[in-house]
C-alpha cells in the first residue's frame, strides 16, 4: 500500500476525517440518548402511577373490618376473606398488566421488626403462563404467611400514604417487578393493612421496546442523513483542492515548460555547431568578483565543452543575514541536459520566489540545505525521466553565526581554505546521493565555522576529468595543490591560478565536459 493510501485509510477516511464523522455521531447520539432518558423515566413514573392508582382504588373498596377478620389459614372460607379474593380477582382479571394484587398487614409479633409483614388476602392460584403446571410463583399465599420488607421502603411507606417503588426491584422468587400501594383504613383512619400491586419488568421493558424501536430508527436515519451530509461537504472539498493542486501543478509544469524552451532557445542560437555534433549549452551568466554584501564576495569561471552540458549556477540573497549559491550538473549531455538544466533554473526560482512572494516561512527551507534538496528531489523525481538525475552542491552562508551550511548531492567535495591556519580542508560531510534518483531518499548537511579571508571553491566534474592528449585527468590532488598554494591570494588570482593551470592541463585537447567553478571569500 502506498503512502498515499496509508494516509487516506482502506475507506477514504483520514483520521483527522474519522474524528469529524464520530463527532457528528455521538452529537446526533446524545440528544436521542437524553430523549431515552426522559422517556424511559416518563414510562416508569407512568407504570408507578398505573400501579399506585390501581392500589389506591382497591384499598378504597374494601372494608377493613372484613380485613381484620382474616387472622389465618382457617378463615380462608369466610365471607370476609372470599369478598376481598373476589374483588382481588376480579381487578386482576381485568388488568392484563397486573402480574399479582395482593393485601398485607405488619406482623402480629410484638417483638417483630417493622419490616416484617404477613399476608392476609392474595389473588387466587392461576397459571399465569399458561404452560399448564402451576410453579412456586404461581401459587397463592396462604393467610399469615411471612413476608420481609427490608428492602422495600415504599412498601413501609404505604401503610402511611399511596405509594410506587420508583425502580424495578428483584423480589424472589417472584420475578423483578414495580410495585404501587395503597393504605386500607377503617372508619377511624387507622392503617389495617395495605393492598399491593405488581407490575413485571417484562410489562415495563414491552413499554419501551416500542419506544427504543422508534427512537433507534429515527436516530439511524438522521444520523446517516449528516453522516451523508459531512461525506458530502468532504468529497466536494477535496475535489475543490484536487482542483486546486491540478490548477497549480498545470502552472509549474508550463513554468518549467517555459524554462526549458528558452534554454533550447539559447542553445539553438549559439553560433559554430560541431558537424555530426549538437550546439554548445548556454553559458551561465558570469558573476564578477565583486561583494554581494559587505562580508561576501563571489567570482567565477566558465568553459563549454564541445558537447552541449548541463552545468549552471547561481548566488543570490536569501535575507540580510544569509546567502545562498550552487553549482549543479545534469548528467547527460546534449540538448536534454540543456533542458534539463532550465527545468531545475525553473524549480529553484520557484522555491526562492515561493518563499519570498508567498510564503516568508519557507525561507527555512533556503537556510536549511537538506530541506531544500527535500523539496527539490520530490519535484525531480517527478519530472526527469527515470535515467536522469541531476549532480548539485548547494550552501548557504550564515552572516550572522560565521558559518557555512552545506549538502551535496552527488557533486564534488567542495575545499575550504582557512586564511589564517594556511591550510585547505575537503569536505566530505554532507554528501547525498544526487537529485532525481530516489523518491524516498533522505539528505543531510554539514556546517563549518568560517572567519575573514576564508574562502570556499566550488567545482564542477568538467575540472577533474579535463583530460590531455595522453588521456590523463586533471584530478582533486593537482587542484588541492593549486588551492593550497594560491588560496592566501585574492580572489581573482585564485581563480586565474585554477584556470591556468587546467588549461595547461588540457593543453589543445577539447574539453568533454563543461568547466565551471565558482570561489566564496568572506570577508
Amino acid at each position: 500500500m502506498t503512502s498515499a493510501a496509508r494516509k487516506k485509510g482502506l475507506y477514504g477516511l483520514t483520521r483527522r476525517r474519522g474524528t469529524g464523522l464520530l463527532f457528528i455521531v455521538i452529537c446526533a447520539t446524545l440528544p436521542f440518548y437524553l430523549l431515552y432518558t426522559a422517556n424511559h423515566h416518563i414510562v416508569l413514573n407512568e407504570i408507578r402511577q398505573h400501579a399506585m392508582g390501581v392500589a389506591i382504588a382497591v384499598a378504597a373498596s374494601i372494608d377493613a373490618a372484613d380485613l381484620n377478620a382474616v387472622q389465618g389459614p382457617d378463615d380462608k372460607e369466610t365471607e370476609p376473606f372470599l369478598r376481598i379474593r373476589s374483588l382481588l380477582d376480579r381487578v386482576s382479571a381485568a388488568d392484563p398488566d397486573i402480574r399479582y394484587i395482593y393485601t398485607m398487614r405488619s406482623s402480629p409479633d410484638p417483638f417483630a421488626s417493622s419490616f416484617r409483614m404477613q399476608y392476609v388476602v392474595d389473588q387466587s392460584t392461576r397459571d399465569l403462563n399458561r404452560d399448564g403446571e402451576i410453579t412456586r410463583d404461581e401459587e397463592s399465599e396462604q393467610p399469615g404467611n411471612p413476608y420481609n420488607a427490608e428492602n422495600l421502603p415504599e412498601l413501609l411507606n404505604g401503610f402511611e400514604r399511596p405509594s410506587a417503588d420508583f425502580e424495578i426491584k428483584p423480589d424472589p422468587p417472584y420475578p423483578d417487578l414495580i410495585s404501587g400501594y395503597a393504605p386500607i383504613r377503617d372508619r377511624d383512619g387507622r392503617t389495617a393493612g395495605i393492598v399491593g400491586v405488581d407490575i413485571t419488568a417484562r410489562t415495563v421493558q414491552q413499554k419501551l421496546l416500542l419506544m427504543r424501536i422508534i427512537l433507534v430508527l429515527v436516530w439511524m436515519f438522521l444520523t446517516l442523513i449528516l453522516v451523508m451530509i459531512v461525506q458530502l461537504y468532504y468529497h466536494q472539498r477535496d475535489a475543490y483542492e484536487q482542483i486546486r493542486g491540478m490548477g497549480g501543478e498545470l502552472s509549474r509544469r508550463n513554468d518549467l515548460l517555459r524554462a526549458a524552451n528558452e534554454e533550447l532557445a539559447l542553445v539553438t542560437r549559439r553560433p559554430h555547431p560541431l558537424e555530426g555534433e549538437e550546439t554548445m549549452a548556454a553559458s551561465p551568466q558570469p558573476i564578477a568578483a565583486k561583494p554581494l554584501t559587505n562580508r561576501v564576495v563571489v567570482d567565477q569561471y566558465f568553459v563549454g565543452c564541445a558537447m552541449m552540458g548541463g552545468d549552471f549556477h547561481d548566488v543570490f540573497d536569501i535575507d540580510p543575514d544569509h546567502l545562498g549559491l550552487y553549482i549543479a550538473d545534469v548528467a547527460k549531455p546534449g540538448v536534454g541536459a540543456a533542458i534539463m538544466s532550465g527545468l531545475l533554473r525553473m524549480a529553484l526560482t520557484s522555491v526562492h520566489e515561493d518563499g519570498a512572494e508567498r510564503t516568508p516561512g519557507f525561507y527555512s527551507n533556503l537556510t536549511r540545505p537538506e530541506e531544500l534538496f527535500q523539496t527539490l528531489n520530490h519535484l525531480l523525481t517527478t519530472e526527469l525521466p527515470d535515467d536522469e538525475f541531476i549532480t548539485m552542491v548547494y550552501a548557504v552562508v550564515d552572516l550572522m553565526h560565521d558559518r557555512l551550511i552545506l549538502a551535496n548531492a552527488g557533486s564534488p567535495y567542495p575545499i575550504l581554505y582557512r586564511k589564517r591556519e594556511g591550510r585547505h580542508e575537503v569536505i566530505r560531510d554532507g554528501h547525498n546521493i544526487a537529485l532525481g534518483m530516489d523518491a524516498n531518499a533522505v539528505f543531510a548537511s554539514c556546517v563549518r565555522d568560517v572567519e575573514v579571508g576564508d574562502k570556499v571553491v566550488f567545482y564542477s566534474n568538467g575540472i577533474l576529468y579535463a583530460q590531455n592528449n595522453r588521456g590523463h585527468l586533471y584530478g582533486m590532488e593537482r587542484l588541492e595543490t593549486v588551492v593550497r598554494e594560491h588560496g592566501g591570494d585574492p580572489i581573482s588570482d585564485l581563480i586565474d591560478a585554477i584556470k591556468a593551470d587546467v588549461l595547461w592541463h588540457v593543453g589543445e585537447e577539447e574539453l568533454l565536459d563543461d568547466v565551471n567553478l565558482l570561489v566564496l571569500e568572506i570577508r
